[in-house]
């Protein structure tokens, strides 16, 4: 009689668990990965996130977008893109100061690369729901650090650091270079009017761009002192 009343008891508790297991069952959902997920580098973005058609609104960001190795994924640049060579395949949007809005929305594009001098492009940009990233690039550092904020953007981070490592030692070589030189006085021209063979007036480099610094770390001087404004224009008798 014990022995049977035990294996009562046994069967009576075998069901009631099988009775909570079906509760369970029904009411509750458990999702069990196929797969245990990978760890992530908080700092890497997901290739899902990185912008594959990428805009370029003036040459000097074509040329570091180049440099970090993006060719591919640039799909419009400026009229004046011309450099390095493949820029002048890309599809043109314009020019620097007038861009063309329908010319770029036209391409797609999942970043716009712009200046601070864009500001007025910028807030139409945005308007029309455009990822945009502005740099800027009027010294040196600021070049600099441009490489490496556009480089984490578009998830080349580790081409940025070379590339912009790459860039440092070639000036400190140079600075190095020319550190007990004379330095000759130097005028640097970024454009001019010129009529038959007669130069009428040049646009120069003034002493608060970034062409000024590079001058200073060649071994040069500008002949330009620092009361004039960035890019001065000057007549031929100036």
């Amino acid at each position: 009689m014990p022995e049977t009343q035990s294996n009562f008891r046994f069967l009576v508790k075998a069901l009631v668990l099988c009775c909570v297991f079906f509760w369970v069952s029904q009411h509750m959902t458990v999702a069990y990965p196929a797969t245990v997920p990978p760890m992530v580098n908080p700092t890497e973005k997901s290739s899902e996130l990185l912008p594959c058609r990428i805009v370029s609104l003036a040459p000097s960001l074509t040329e570091t977008l180049f440099a970090l190795g993006l060719n591919d994924r640039i799909v419009g640049v400026t009229d004046y893109c011309s450099w390095p060579k493949e820029a002048k395949s890309k599809a043109k949007i314009g020019g620097f100061i007038d861009p063309g809005l329908e010319a770029i929305v036209g391409l797609r594009p999942d970043l716009v690369v712009l200046l601070p001098d864009h500001r007025e492009t910028l807030a139409r940009l945005e308007a029309l729901g455009l990822n945009c990233v502005t740099v800027k690039q009027y010294t040196v550092s600021d070049i600099l650090q441009t490489i490496t904020d556009l480089g984490e953007t578009c998830g080349v981070a580790s081409q940025a650091r070379s590339l912009r490592q790459a860039v440092e030692a070639r000036i400190a070589k140079v600075e190095k270079h020319v550190l007990t030189a004379s330095r000759p006085k130097v005028a640097i021209s970024v454009g001019r009017e010129v009529t038959g063979t007669r130069l009428d007036q040049a646009c120069l480099v003034g002493p608060k761009s970034y062409l000024h610094e590079l001058l200073i770390k060649a071994g040069g001087q500008n002949v330009l002192d620092e009361r004039v404004m960035t890019y001065p224009t000057v007549a031929a008798e100036g």
